[in-house]
């Protein structure tokens, strides 16, 4: 009785071009998406809270825009943004809000090509 036992390495082949392309693609999108969730979503969330604690303006609503700020989180940077004249914390929040979408896209459609 024999057995048919393969070994590691027979039958393999070395990646086209085109699949180390697409391995390089999903290392570099794969971090750009991390970097964009990281630095989109949580980092103007924190500015905006500590912007909030810090502000003297905000008597009566501080405790309002700290529960909103908690609860609604991306949203609610981008209403205190825009409603209490932090346009500049609003453009740079929203700019990374539209590119994760973007670079996921971007993701997806290269593989679906490359593969």
């Amino acid at each position: 009785m024999s057995q048919n036992v393969t070994t590691l390495g027979t039958g393999l082949s070395e990646p086209s071009s085109a699949e180390t392309f697409a391995n390089i693609m999903n290392v570099l999108l794969g971090m750009g998406g991390i970097l964009l969730i990281f630095g989109g979503f949580i980092i103007p969330w924190v500015l905006a809270i500590f912007q909030v604690i810090r502000r003297d303006d905000l008597k009566e609503s501080k405790l309002l825009w700290i529960i909103l700020l908690f609860i609604v989180g991306p949203i609610g940077v981008l209403m205190y943004a825009f409603m209490e004249d932090r346009k500049k914390l609003g453009y740079v929040s929203l700019a990374f809000y539209i590119g994760l979408p973007v670079i996921l896209v971007l993701f997806a459609i290269v593989t679906l090509l490359v593969s």
